[in-house]
């Protein structure tokens, strides 16, 4: 990371059991071009969940024709503090079948 880009936060708890109305524990990278990553959101989540494959609804049209029995399938990964990829993606879930799961 180069000295122009910083972080608004270094550490985020997240949603947590104290949080008062108005704290936010979003953390947003500005690179030095001036482009915004925001790595933890507003609920404090810092994993990357890319939709790689709608489930079939989906595709259907206002009368449920086109629907296919496609199952979603959402792959993670987690972010580091420069807004890079810590490591490969992983499958988090297929259809109702899930691979990962939150820990708090």
């Amino acid at each position: 990371m180069d000295e122009a880009s910083t972080l608004n936060e270094w550490v985020t708890f997240g949603d947590h059991l104290y949080r008062k109305k108005g704290d936010d524990p979003s953390i947003v990278f500005t690179s030095a071009s001036g482009e915004k990553r925001t790595i933890v959101d507003y609920d404090g989540n810092i994993i990357m969940i890319w939709q790689v494959q709608p489930d079939g609804m989906y595709w259907r049209d206002e009368d449920g024709y086109g629907m296919t029995p496609d199952e979603e399938i959402r792959l993670y990964s987690f972010i580091d503090k420069n807004g890079r990829f810590t490591a490969p993606f992983k499958i988090y879930n297929i259809g109702t079948k899930q691979f990962y799961v939150w820990r708090k």
